[in-house]
């Protein structure tokens, strides 16, 4: 049997050579916003109008941030070239 690299965990077989399933689909969080950042760019929001955001309202917004994060490809573009400078690094 194998460890898993990560978690350390036996391991019968894997997709990724000496990781375990767990590790692989173990999320990590990328950012964060909240109503301060409505305010953040200058004429973006009325101080007034954050008020109005409810926190599903917010997490609707955040869920759409993401998606068009994907969908532009910036996410997919910056996990290649920040992976690999991390790579770089080791």
């Amino acid at each position: 049997m194998t460890k898993c690299k990560i978690c350390g965990v036996e391991i019968n077989h894997s997709e990724v050579k000496g990781v375990c399933q767990t590790c692989l689909i173990k999320p990590f969080s990328i950012t964060s916003v909240c109503r301060v950042d409505l305010l953040m760019e200058k004429g973006m929001f009325k101080q007034k109008d954050v008020s109005k955001f409810s926190d599903a309202m917010m997490q609707d917004l955040a869920d759409r941030i993401g998606e068009t994060t994907c969908e532009t490809r910036i996410f997919w573009k910056g996990l290649n070239y920040y992976g690999h400078e991390l790579l770089e690094d080791l």
